[in-house]
């Protein structure tokens, strides 16, 4: 999420957090609904665990952005940063 390479912890930055989590926490719920053709099953799974650790970030987000809290922040980019390298795995299983 990139509001959390500079945060300033002001009312509208606690807010598009808020909103980015919220967006992401919708996507995630479409991404899951969907039943990928055979070829893109393994893919797809690798993408769900993607977004589940998107989706884990959520809340030390959250926290982070009320608390101002810089470790809860770290926690959150860590998470982010595994569902974005889990994302890559599955785009390189796609183009097998």
């Amino acid at each position: 999420m990139a509001l959390l390479r500079q945060p300033d912890f002001s009312a509208p930055w606690r807010s598009a957090v808020a909103d980015e989590v919220l967006r992401q926490r919708d996507l995630s719920d479409q991404w899951r609904q969907l039943t990928p053709p055979v070829q893109f099953q393994t893919a797809h799974r690798k993408a769900l665990e993607a977004l589940d650790a998107f989706d884990e970030s959520g809340s030390p987000v959250l926290e982070a952005a009320n608390e101002r809290d810089f470790d809860k922040l770290g926690q959150a980019g860590k998470l982010s940063a595994q569902g974005g390298r889990l994302l890559e795995e599955a785009s390189r299983l796609i183009r097998r």
